[in-house]
């Protein structure tokens, strides 16, 4: 499943974001540091180090407002995030075709991490940089992604996927990985659907209904898609 999240970041939290970033570049590091066993050679790209002194506040930013994002949190149904990772690609810096690690270990807790899904969130304007689509493949082809800024981009992780080549400007982004309280990709699909269409048949009831809903047959087939989902998720979470 792929799942575009639109406006994760207002433009002041973007804005401040970018703010930082651009200030010097003395806490840039290589991203091979960081790059997944065997394809080190494929990364070339620059990424803030976690030593920045503003890189807890802009990590902080960025996983408080996925969590506050509704979409994002009934498509991911989050267990532990990784540090995000924030990623600047310069004029002929790319990305080769790789499939992200299945596992990581969290550089604060020291424990497991199985990444379920990638997310990667644009900081600035497509039109800032040409290239730097965010190439995603699956059982239908490639798919090219290059969002507005503020929006971001949720999709498994056993997909194979490279950053095309920067041909003008600069790209910024975070990045982080998943793990879900839903291992399948195929069973987090029905959920984000029940949740849903629960979600949006509540509000078009209240719309119709000026605000009430029918305390008849319509509440209780409401209730029973709602029963469908909670059972659904008791029996398939890994918590």
């Amino acid at each position: 499943m792929l799942q575009i999240l639109e406006q994760v970041l207002n433009n002041q939290q973007r804005q401040q974001i970018l703010d930082t970033l651009t200030q010097g570049n003395s806490h840039w590091q290589d991203g091979k540091l960081t790059a997944g066993v065997g394809v080190e050679e494929k990364k070339n790209n620059w990424q803030l180090s976690r030593d920045h002194p503003a890189y807890t506040a802009l990590a902080n930013t960025c996983l408080t407002a996925l969590k506050a994002h509704p979409i994002f949190m009934s498509a991911a149904l989050p267990k532990t995030f990784m540090p995000p990772l924030f990623s600047q690609y310069g004029v002929g810096q790319a990305y080769g075709l790789h499939v992200d690690n299945a596992l990581h270990t969290h550089p604060d807790t020291g424990q497991w991490l199985r990444t379920d899904l990638s997310l990667t969130l644009f900081l600035n304007a497509p039109e800032d940089y040409e290239g730097g689509e965010l190439v995603i493949a699956d059982d239908y082809g490639e798919h090219a992604i290059k969002l507005a800024a503020g929006d971001a981009i949720l999709y498994p992780s056993t997909s194979l996927h490279r950053v095309n080549s920067v041909r003008s400007g600069q790209r910024l982004a975070m990045v982080t990985w998943v793990q879900s309280l839903v291992r399948s990709d195929a069973q987090r699909q029905i959920l984000h659907d029940l949740d849903i269409s629960h979600v949006l048949l509540r509000q078009k009831l209240q719309q119709l209904n000026h605000g009430d809903i029918d305390n008849g047959l319509v509440a209780e087939e409401l209730d029973r898609l709602n029963k469908s989902y909670h059972n659904l998720l008791r029996l398939w979470a890994d918590c």
